[in-house]
């Protein structure tokens, strides 16, 4: 550990004396709010560097962090714009196409988890005026743990339409995500060939050298989302709506699980983000019913790739999602209002819990018909829950920025601080 820290202390002093953009943040939090964590994922004390240097004409960011119990790098990426495609390296979130800071978190990706490591492409294609498409591929790798002996891979890709009409945005995109390869006890190596690579980018059955599960279905954890955004501007107000509809398989894609997914509205006031009020409503019930197949989606888990869409044991999505307590209703309000330098942030989840189809503590699984059906008993909520904050954030002299936040969540109240200077 002492090695690290000589080598980041080095490594700072190095870059301020090059006058490069660098930061400083210590956070001190013992909240279990979900909203205020969905971008902090460290312990209760860590000290942030926040690094960005010039290098090989592109960009090189960096963030050591220590933590009251360890040295870390948990991201760190190189960014670079080869002709009208930008390639990035390392351990970095991706992007929402569309993003808003009061969200709970988006479906795909969130900032909850810790970053993998991984290698991204994307490019703009603009073919008119006001209308784009946005083409993202990244492939990475997650890290070993009690379900992996060895580290599976990460695909994900998404294609957006944009269209600008007049004073209105629309967006459509779909977002499809496999996690694949690796190894694990109870199915051994796992298939990880380039034509096993065609497969899983296509959607595509296992070969006859993969599991039997995987002959039948496509290879690897594979999943997505639809994305459906617009935004409207009228007068000093911009008005907002989106929904990203999720699926488990090719029944969820066509939308033979409902309406399953995140809706969100939102109304922001242009000058100067004066305010901004947002509600989201987050179902996951249907899961194409509890037959499968189709049904029985369990999303962020997979029966061969069990540990689900976690990373270092926390959601790599929405946080409101488990692996197993994903059939969920969640109604979530946030609020911030800008006055000068200061801004005041409100937030409330209110979610209940219902029977997943995976959770063997509430499901008999019954063999029937070729499928299998999930006996739930009486689906009802199995649990229920709130969490509220409120947050305060203040920039001075354009150096400092103060965030101090109050939380309480299950009737425990806990709180978040933190310090951010840049050099």
């Amino acid at each position: 550990m002492h090695r690290k820290l000589i080598i980041i202390f080095l490594l700072a002093i190095n870059l301020l004396l090059a006058q490069n953009d660098m930061s400083l943040e210590i956070i001190s939090n013992n909240s279990n709010s979900k909203f205020l964590n969905k971008e902090n994922y460290l312990s209760d004390f860590s000290i942030n560097f926040f690094i960005s240097e010039e290098l090989l004409g592109g960009n090189i960011f960096l963030k050591p962090s220590v933590t009251s119990s360890s040295v870390l790098f948990e991201e760190f990426s190189f960014n670079k714009d080869i002709k009208k495609t930008e390639l990035v390296v390392g351990k970095f979130h991706i992007d929402q196409h569309y993003d808003h800071e009061l969200s709970s978190g988006g479906l795909i990706n969130s900032k909850y988890a810790k970053p993998y490591f991984k290698i991204l492409l994307k490019r703009k294609f603009d073919i008119h005026p006001r209308i784009s498409f946005t083409y993202k591929h990244s492939d990475g790798i997650f890290e070993k743990n009690s379900t992996y002996s060895e580290a599976p891979f990460v695909h994900q890709k998404s294609l957006y339409l944009d269209t600008k009409v007049k004073s209105s945005t629309i967006s459509i995109g779909l977002v499809h995500v496999v996690t694949w390869a690796g190894t694990i006890e109870k199915y051994g190596k796992l298939p990880r060939s380039f034509d096993d690579y065609h497969n899983i980018f296509t959607g595509q059955k296992g070969a006859s050298d993969s599991p039997i599960s995987e002959q039948g279905n496509s290879l690897g954890d594979a999943w997505g989302i639809w994305d459906f955004y617009y935004n409207i501007n009228k007068g000093d107000n911009r008005y907002g709506l989106y929904y990203q509809h999720i699926f488990a398989d090719r029944s969820g894609l066509e939308f033979k699980n409902g309406f399953d997914g995140l809706w969100g509205v939102f109304i922001e006031k242009n000058n100067n983000n004066v305010y901004k009020i947002l509600f989201e409503y987050l179902d996951t019930r249907d899961q194409s019913g509890n037959f499968h197949p189709p049904g029985g989606d369990s999303y962020y888990w997979n029966g061969m790739y069990s540990h689900g869409w976690k990373y270092d044991n926390r959601i790599i999505g929405n946080p409101f999602i488990d692996v197993f307590d994903n059939r969920v209703v969640l109604k979530h309000i946030g609020l911030s209002i800008n006055i000068k330098k200061t801004k005041l942030v409100l937030s409330n989840s209110n979610f209940d819990i219902y029977k997943s189809y995976n959770n063997r503590n509430f499901t008999q699984t019954i063999k029937e018909n070729g499928g299998f059906f999930y006996d739930v008993g009486e689906d009802n909520v199995i649990d229920s829950s709130s969490e509220s904050s409120i947050s305060i954030q203040r920039i001075i002299k354009n150096k400092y920025s103060l965030n101090f936040s109050i939380s309480e969540e299950r009737n425990v109240v806990g709180s978040y601080f933190s310090i951010k200077y840049s050099f």
